[in-house]
């Protein structure tokens, strides 16, 4: 009876002592949508300037044109031929052909009557503290790894240091 005590007595001091393990779960993502929007009116006079200013536009985010979703709209025919002709460009440089999509709007006061939008999705991550040791009920497991693993779904560029890419580089 005494060794019975005494065990289950140890057994309760070493219970007493261990770590309380907490459930493992996944971090939350949050999926942002980040829209660029290029509006102009255009008409017979500032057709070419507006043509310039579009081509600057997609050259700009031409990372985002050959990947994401682009939405044209217009509110007249001149605005709607320009549409057209555009996205015939873009066909042409590989867009892929769903990822364009054409609409009319109708005009409420508007001062602008053709309108290029693209839609992109961040990933966001929560911040995370570091582990550090004898560090007891920490509860936010792995969740500095599993942000970067997102970041580097995402950006898988910036995951490398500066110092790799230019010893890539130099080879």
């Amino acid at each position: 009876m005494k060794n019975l005590l005494a065990v289950l007595l140890a057994s309760l001091i070493l219970m007493g002592c261990a770590e309380r393990v907490e459930e493992r779960s996944g971090i939350t993502v949050e999926l942002v949508p980040v829209t660029y929007t290029f509006k102009a009116s255009i008409d017979k006079s500032n057709r070419s300037e507006f043509e310039e200013r579009a081509n600057q536009y997609l050259e700009l985010h031409r990372d985002k044109v050959l990947t994401e979703q682009i939405y044209f709209t217009w509110s007249s025919k001149l605005a709607e031929k320009a549409a057209v002709k555009i996205r015939e460009k873009l066909l042409l440089r590989g867009v892929d052909p769903k990822n364009v999509h054409i609409s009319e709007f109708k005009s409420s006061g508007e001062p602008f009557n053709f309108t290029i939008s693209l839609q992109q999705y961040q990933v966001i991550v929560p911040t995370c503290e570091e582990p550090t040791v004898n560090q007891f009920g920490f509860t936010n497991h792995d969740c500095f790894v599993e942000g970067m693993r997102w970041k580097s779904i995402q950006h898988p560029e910036k995951m490398i240091s500066n110092q790799a890419k230019l010893t890539d580089v130099d080879r």
